[in-house]
């Protein structure tokens, strides 16, 4: 499991109780709830299994760290076979109400769908759960194969970034023209989105480009709804029309790229392949 802030929800309960308390003894339940790995936690309980369990609470990283990890299990242990592997966060009104004091999300009065013709400061909040059950080999109902995850931590310049995925994808024996369909997380906050459009220029001129956080909005596990959708895609082989970043046709779509990035601070990849 990955989450940025785990049940906030039930953490305002607690302390608001607390609060309204006056810092007196109150029932511990909803700090019991509100710990960052209460919802895999409850997840293996309701299932009956004893089995490897575990959280990444790595800001935005968070969702990346989980993947990579069971990544990991597959490759260390054989007797693993499947992984439930979900990315989770929610947002509460005083949640909003702080971050909004920031000026980090934009008005309401607008279209999703118009969210980067809105040059306004701010992006759209968003919250989510995805999950998904990887397993070590083909089945009849698999969607997608995952190739491989990069994670690459303040790179100085669009310079850097644009090396590592360069290298990223030639560890996958790939050049950027062998991808079909890249995936970008713009947000709609213009300082971060022109992060992508400059990588853009310099790596994903001749590629087709999507966009997916205006679907989501921003949050720190956004990569997971990013990660559906282009699972989705490969298995449907059609790219939706609100997705696209500019009109494209495209027959086959075997390999997807997907490139988040999160308050330019963690940079992260995802590679899906058809199967």
């Amino acid at each position: 499991m990955g989450t940025g802030l785990g049940c906030m929800e039930d953490t305002d309960k607690f302390l608001t109780a607390i609060y309204e308390s006056n810092e007196e003894i109150i029932s511990p339940t909803q700090f019991i709830q509100s710990t960052h790995n209460s919802v895999a936690s409850q997840i293996a309980i309701m299932l009956g299994c004893n089995n490897y369990n575990f959280t990444y609470v790595h800001r935005g990283f968070s969702f990346e760290s989980a993947l990579f990890d069971a990544l990991l299990q597959f490759e260390e242990d054989e007797s693993v076979k499947n992984i439930l592997l979900g990315g989770i966060d929610e947002i509460t009104p005083n949640y909003l109400s702080i971050t909004g004091r920031l000026r980090q999300w934009k008005p309401n009065e607008y279209s999703q769908l118009s969210l980067l013709a809105n040059h306004l400061r701010g992006s759209l909040p968003g919250e989510g759960a995805a999950f998904f059950m990887l397993g070590n080999q083909l089945r009849l109902h698999t969607y997608a194969q995952l190739r491989a995850v990069g994670m690459l931590y303040k790179p100085a310049d669009e310079s850097e970034i644009t090396r590592y995925i360069t290298q990223f994808l030639a560890s996958q024996e790939l050049d950027i023209q062998d991808i079909d369909l890249v995936l970008l997380g713009l947000n709609g906050n213009t300082e971060l989105d022109k992060v992508y459009y400059r990588v853009r220029d310099l790596l994903f001129k001749h590629n087709h480009l999507g966009y997916f956080k205006h679907l989501c909005g921003e949050y720190k596990t956004a990569t997971a709804f990013g990660m559906w959708l282009a699972a989705q895609i490969l298995h449907k082989q059609r790219v939706p029309e609100a997705v696209k970043l500019e009109p494209f046709q495209t027959k086959k779509i075997n390999d997807i790229l997907i490139y988040n990035n999160y308050s330019n601070i963690n940079h992260s990849l995802l590679l899906l392949r058809n199967v």
